[in-house]
């Protein structure tokens, strides 16, 4: 890494060096911690509410994954009848759009891990929210998403001469706008018939809702959705300049046997690009497409089952190429084996998800959703880090601790997995996020009606700063952030902590820094500047304020990245950097 040029940044009120230099550093290795935290709506029946997030693509077309998020009140009570959705977008945080009366009423989002039932689509005037309508479980419904008008209802398409109905959908996602007249599509995951049973996917047109096209995969007894983690949509695997589509469904061959096949399909006609398919005794599978991981330049996806008690089936991890279908590297599906307690069992459960190694940006990361069962300890969510191109394990990353400076509550009430959900990559640095679920202890009690639980927005640490400073010592903070190969970047400061509607933005972006001389400092001066590497990492060491009233107190610390192609925008923002003083 260059060694780039010293900064010098003086404050008036501390009247000492801040910024002293910038040097190399070898990076640590990556870490999972909280990038954000969305609350959920109050609930009178808080201890009722269940939460749900889903990835819906990218309908504002900025490069960032958006998501879809959920409360419902169920039992006692009248089930799933207080909906309250909304969908945020980017670092940003800003809700898009959120709930009042109609269509939100009329939404079944779902309560299992297995289907996304809710998409946003972008049209020339707006956006329309498509959906599983409750009133009637078999047909979509639309809607505008600023009147709130239902626009049509959406019935699955007749099927193929010869071939069963589909009854209802399963689940649909956000396509992009694969016909180019200006409105995103939807592609829809099914299943038809009952022997043979068939497995029905399909591409259905955003304006007017007939189907372009669907695809019948026979023989099939289970369905089993691939999630997308790549911020712009589906991948577009043949080249052809048109997104395609991944869809997953449990086979049974002529013994019985239980068999996974994952299919890449044309987004242009549904044509069979490719399918991989192996045999397995476990019927759930977790499969996800996300980056390169071979460097052709296609997406490639991971796809995983668990070791199954018992049995001899050890389960398997295996990358399968964007391109061709071919395993590009399989493991045994027993890769703890030497990381967990003797007496314990585990499960691969959702999300898969990705991001660049840090200090390394060509090379990924693959991170499986891990739960395990201990006979003397409760249940345990960890993450396991697999090499991207070779499989290899490269060890368990725990959950982080607690939700400070957000909030006082500690992350470390067991949960069950249906609490996880990819969001991809959501803030733009080349990393995916994902959603957890959490309770609130602090806030649940029966003196206050505050909000029940919350979603922790999870991600990689992009800004490794000390814990602990003392007061006039020197220390270093290194940014890793691997979509900001060769950006300019500022290091921002601050004393204070904001939550997103009270803090300071920096072009639209909430900064959550409080607006103190240190944070007004660092950032108009344009000495407190850097430019990171063909890494995306730059080190710089600072020496912290002299003054004693800072003992016992924080500095918050953001960098953030300027996109030089969109002069006075923000690419992204790192992780939070939080630092105590000591004397």
């Amino acid at each position: 890494m260059p060694t780039l040029h010293a900064l010098i940044l003086c404050l008036s009120s501390w009247h000492s060096p801040f910024f002293q230099e910038a040097v190399a550093q070898d990076i640590q290795p990556p870490q999972l911690v909280v990038r954000d935290v969305v609350f959920t709506p109050p609930s009178a029946q808080r201890e009722n509410a269940w939460n749900k997030a889903a990835w819906i693509g990218d309908p504002e077309r900025n490069g960032m994954a958006s998501f879809f998020a959920v409360e419902a009140r169920s039992f006692p009570g009248p089930p799933l009848v207080d909906w309250i959705p909304w969908v945020s977008s980017g670092a940003s945080g800003e809700v898009l759009f959120g709930p009042d009366s109609d269509p939100w009423s009329r939404l079944d989002t779902g309560s299992g891990w297995e289907a996304n039932s809710v998409a946003i689509l972008r049209k020339p005037s707006g956006f329309t929210l498509v959906g599983k309508d409750r009133t009637d479980f078999r047909s979509l419904g639309s809607w505008d998403v600023e009147t709130k008008e239902f626009q049509y209802s959406i019935l699955p398409p007749p099927p193929p001469r010869g071939f069963p109905k589909t009854e209802y959908f399963n689940s649909v996602s956000w396509a992009g706008d694969q016909n180019q007249d200006g409105w995103d599509d939807l592609f829809y995951q099914s299943l038809a018939g009952n022997s043979p049973r068939y497995g029905t996917t399909g591409l259905i047109d955003g304006r007017s809702g007939q189907t372009l096209w669907q695809h019948y995969l026979p023989n099939f007894s289970l369905f089993s959705p691939v999630q997308c983690g790549l911020p712009s949509g589906w991948p577009d695997l043949n080249q052809d300049g048109i997104s395609d589509y991944l869809s997953a469904f449990q086979t049974r061959d002529q013994s019985g046997n239980l068999r996974h096949s994952i299919s890449a399909l044309s987004g242009a006609d549904g044509s069979v690009l490719w399918t991989n398919d192996r045999r397995s005794s476990d019927w759930l599978q977790q499969s996800a497409c996300g980056p390169d991981l071979n460097a052709d330049g296609v997406s490639d996806t991971i796809t995983a089952t668990h070791p199954v008690p018992g049995t001899a089936d050890l389960g398997f991890v295996a990358a399968i190429s964007g391109t061709d279908g071919s395993s590009l590297w399989e493991v045994s599906g027993d890769v703890l084996k030497d990381s967990i307690p003797f007496d314990s069992v585990y499960l691969f459960r959702h999300p898969i998800f990705f991001c660049r190694q840090l200090g390394s940006p060509e090379n990924s990361l693959v991170l499986l959703t891990i739960e395990i069962w201990h006979t003397s300890q409760p249940t345990e969510d960890v993450f396991v880090m697999l090499d991207g191109k070779t499989g290899t394990n490269l060890g368990i990353v725990g959950l982080p601790e607690n939700l400070l400076p957000w909030l006082p509550d500690a992350v470390d009430n067991p949960i069950p997995f249906q609490d996880h959900w990819l969001l991809g990559d959501i803030d733009g640095d080349g990393c995916q996020e994902v959603a957890r679920r959490l309770a609130l202890p602090a806030y649940d009690t029966p003196l206050t009606t505050l909000v029940p639980g919350c979603f922790a927005i999870l991600g990689m640490r992009t800004l490794f700063i000390p814990e602990l400073g003392a007061v006039g010592s020197i220390i270093e903070a290194t940014v890793s952030i691997p979509a900001g190969v060769d950006k300019p970047f500022r290091l921002l400061l601050s004393t204070g902590f904001r939550k997103r509607n009270a803090s300071p933005k920096v072009q639209g972006w909430a900064t959550l820094l409080a607006t103190t001389p240190l944070l007004r400092a660092t950032a108009v001066d344009p000495r407190a500047h850097g430019r990171l590497d063909a890494n995306g990492e730059a080190t710089l060491s600072f020496r912290l304020p002299s003054a004693a009233s800072l003992i016992g107190r924080t500095i918050y610390s953001r960098a953030v990245v300027e996109d030089p192609a969109r002069p006075g925008e923000i690419l992204t923002m790192s992780s939070l950097g939080v630092t105590t003083i000591t004397p």
